[in-house]
């Protein structure tokens, strides 16, 4: 399955790779698309600042929309799991739905059923909240790249940045699920070249403690929506899009 796997170099790049060169790597990829747009290398531009930014304005974004949909007070994701790119890291959460990861944080003051039932969630936003709420992140990732808003950002970029460095973007950008899902983790060594592993004991140690949490603030979530559930995915189709540019 990994071997299927490549990263997708769109058209408005204008950039093909020779059928004789062989580009596993994700890093590899992007270096040979900034030489091919003769980008100059510079801290800037370095993979790991622009998957930042992806990052950045992908939670940005999703948290726009659940602001729109209540009229309590929800906390951003910590700024600490933004600027975390660790592919290590990263790759923990793109199975979590935008619920579950809110819940890991502690950003939820309610149960979600108990916002919906309370009227926390303004009127005619209660579906829109719940799908947000309830699609995992790298559904929702997808989805925010076809995106209004997503298109929005780039032509603002290309405005600011100029062409070149926006299409290096897009490449992140419009990748990052798969760069997460599919590249190798880095290793770090330090001075005397051991292996320094990631610091990320505290997301497995405290697994199973919030499953418990989670797991009991949602069973009445699963019971009252079922239904509702079932019929979204009736209607994915449908309502794919329709939701993408309602919401970003």
């Amino acid at each position: 399955m990994e071997k299927e796997i490549k990263f997708k170099i769109t058209k408005d790049i204008g950039i093909k790779i020779p059928k004789n060169m062989e580009l596993k790597a994700f890093q590899n990829f992007f270096t040979y698309i900034r030489k091919s747009l003769k980008i100059k290398y510079t801290r800037n531009i370095h993979i790991d600042s622009i998957l930042k930014k992806c990052k950045s304005k992908f939670y940005k974004a999703v948290y726009d929309c659940i602001r729109k949909c209540v009229i309590i007070n929800i906390k951003k994701v910590p700024q600490t799991f933004i600027t975390n790119i660790s592919i290590k890291y990263n790759s923990l959460f793109l199975d979590y739905t935008i619920y579950k990861l809110y819940n890991f944080f502690g950003l939820m003051p309610y149960p979600l059923e108990t916002i919906l039932k309370n009227k926390y969630c303004i009127k005619n936003k209660e579906n829109f909240f719940k799908y947000i709420l309830l699609s995992r992140i790298d559904d929702l990732y997808l989805l925010y790249i076809q995106s209004k808003r997503y298109k929005k950002e780039i032509e603002l970029m290309k405005k600011k940045k100029g062409i070149k460095m926006t299409l290096l973007y897009k490449f992140v950008a419009e990748n990052l699920v798969n760069y997460y899902y599919y590249s190798k983790p880095h290793k770090k060594r330090n001075k005397i070249g051991r292996v320094k592993n990631e610091n990320i004991n505290y997301i497995t140690n405290n697994n199973n403690k919030f499953n418990k949490v989670y797991k009991k603030n949602v069973d009445n979530e699963k019971i009252n929506i079922k239904g509702k559930e079932i019929e979204n995915k009736k209607e994915k189709k449908t309502k794919k899009f329709y939701y993408v540019d309602k919401f970003f």
